[in-house]
């Protein structure tokens, strides 16, 4: 693929240059009127085809140059189909709420967003990070932060919306998605209680959801507790293990673990339905999974399922997290240790090669099928961070399904290159979908 340069050209009509091969292989003459795409901005121009000019630039009136808030500073790609020029890729990444919090991340030259940078260089096009408070709905314009290479810096600048918007952040305006339609990737957002509700008939998924009610009484507690003797009460809308408490019962005393912090609890009755009682609202009673520990410390596993540009569903950059000792979770207030999948495998089940690489094939596989499933229905998706652990028996458990995941959790492993990976993939199926 040959990238493009554009050039800002004085012109006294709504001019595009381009080469005659150019031209002569897209079946354009000269004269011909064809609309000019760039983001979500278009606008009609008219073709004169230039016989000494190179194919790796494009000249373009400045009149039609101001009006699309085409930035010259990076090279292109493009594709001409039926009388449109697209010239692009135009990717937005939705990543905070207010420009301060952006701004800050990005000044301090952090690393993880060195990826993106690249990712984008390999194919030509423009790539900026967005504040939802930097969006301007009526005019349609957007100030992003785009980098330059001379500086080395990121750089606020007003561009047009873009072809395609990546969603980092819970709710953003619904007129974001009336503007943009289906090319809002990762449009909508689902808590615990919800993602429950989508798998919990799945013919295939549903045998590894843990039950789940949001009925907060007594009652219901008695009976998980009777059927399984320990069950979670978590908030449906936190993250980060905030807010969850380990409960069990023995004849008519409750004992209750508060996660995240050394406390524990113990309650009648009467206690326990005045204590459930402030929870009633926006939250979940789980059935508690024996999970395979490693030194009385709790394990599970991230499994970031990213969608590659042939569309294609991807788990191959899974973690393992070791909690804290005597932890209810493996969130912690402490260091979390991670390691790859298969050092953590080996860790809490003593698994020879084998073995990790049979069970590494089953985590992907739930993986993929639980991404593809969650894209027909709310799509489209390019990543997910799915939370999995593994009981006493081996069998895989799927917790939670995360829409806004840290995509830099790789570096917490020290795996660069897995970070690399993931960003390339997300970058490419962005790409694919701005192109479209």
């Amino acid at each position: 693929m040959s990238k493009i340069t554009l050039k800002a050209i004085d012109a006294p009509f709504r001019q595009l240059r381009i080469n005659k091969t150019i031209a002569e292989k897209n079946s354009i003459y000269n004269g011909d009127n064809i609309i000019l795409k760039y983001g979500n901005r278009e606008a009609r121009v008219q073709i004169i085809i230039n016989d000494t000019g190179t194919q790796d630039h494009l000249e373009i009136s400045r009149k039609i140059i101001k009006e699309l808030k085409i930035d010259l500073s990076v090279q292109y790609d493009y594709r001409i189909e039926k009388k449109m020029l697209i010239i692009g890729p135009i990717i937005g990444l939705l990543y905070a709420y207010k420009d301060k919090k952006i701004a800050r991340r990005l000044q301090k030259k952090d690393e993880r967003y060195i990826p993106y940078v690249n990712a984008i260089e390999r194919t030509g096009g423009l790539l900026f990070f967005i504040a939802e408070e930097n969006i301007n709905y009526k005019k349609e314009e957007i100030k992003g932060y785009v980098y330059n290479k001379d500086s080395a810096k990121w750089e606020l600048r007003l561009l047009p919306f873009p072809a395609v918007i990546y969603r980092k952040i819970a709710t953003p305006k619904p007129k974001l998605k009336n503007i943009m339609g289906n090319k809002l990737v990762n449009p909508y957002v689902f808590d615990k209680w919800g993602f429950y509700k989508l798998t919990r008939d799945h013919p295939y998924l549903s045998s590894y959801i843990p039950e789940t009610t949001n009925i907060i009484t007594k009652e219901k507690l008695d009976v998980l507790l009777n059927t399984y003797g320990e069950v979670f009460i978590k908030p449906t809308d936190e993250s980060l293990g905030r807010g969850i408490f380990l409960i069990t019962k023995e004849t008519n005393k409750y004992t209750v673990r508060k996660n995240l912090e050394n406390s524990t609890f113990y309650f009648s009755n009467r206690e326990m339905n005045s204590f459930l009682s402030k929870y009633s609202t926006n939250h979940i009673i789980q059935q508690a999974i024996k999970l395979k520990s490693y030194g009385n410390r709790k394990i599970d596993y991230r499994v970031m399922a990213v969608r590659d540009r042939d569309n294609n569903w991807k788990c191959d950059a899974i973690m393992g997290w070791l909690g804290e000792f005597n932890g209810i979770t493996i969130h912690s207030n402490k260091e979390v240790n991670g390691k790859s999948v298969e050092d953590m495998l080996k860790l809490q089940f003593n698994y020879n090669e084998e073995q990790i690489v049979k069970k590494v094939e089953e985590i992907k596989e739930i993986g993929k099928v639980l991404a593809s499933f969650l894209d027909r229905l709310y799509g489209p998706y390019v990543d997910f961070g799915f939370d999995f652990g593994i009981d006493e028996l081996g069998k895989v458990w799927i917790f939670e399904a995360n829409v806004s995941q840290h995509l830099h959790c790789p570096l917490w492993i020290n795996d660069t290159e897995m970070y690399r990976q993931v960003i390339e993939d997300i970058i490419s199926f962005l790409n694919k979908i701005a192109m479209n």
